[in-house]
């Protein structure tokens, strides 16, 4: 993956967006993360219903993708969507109704050899 922004920033953000899924996962259970496409980070677990319903609260009242007002969120989510946002990227969930949940960073992409690789 190639992609703009600041390595240590983003190495701080994405520490903590895992910290926040192992939260919500619960013990033993898995997760995988998916880097395949430039410039996306798929987080995918399966939640359980408490976890499934803390990260419904968290998606925007108006229906998007987006991870809504950040002072709801808890503080390792807060702290990575600053993290990542100050780079120019995105955070966002997506819940399959009987699939896993997946949170969603797009950061943005280069060929440049001065990008983060």
């Amino acid at each position: 993956m190639t992609c703009l922004g600041d390595p240590a920033q983003l190495e701080y953000g994405f520490r903590n967006l895992l910290a926040g899924v192992v939260r919500e996962v619960p013990p033993r259970d898995e997760f995988a993360i998916d880097t395949s496409q430039n410039g996306v980070v798929a987080v995918q677990f399966e939640a359980r219903e408490a976890a499934a319903a803390r990260l419904r609260a968290m998606v925007a009242a108006d229906g998007t993708t987006d991870l809504g007002d950040p002072t709801l969120l808890p503080l390792p989510f807060t702290l990575a969507r600053a993290v990542i946002e100050r780079n120019g990227g995105s955070l966002a969930v997506h819940e399959d109704e009987h699939g896993p949940t997946t949170l969603i960073v797009r950061l943005p992409t280069t060929t440049s050899t001065t990008a983060m690789g």
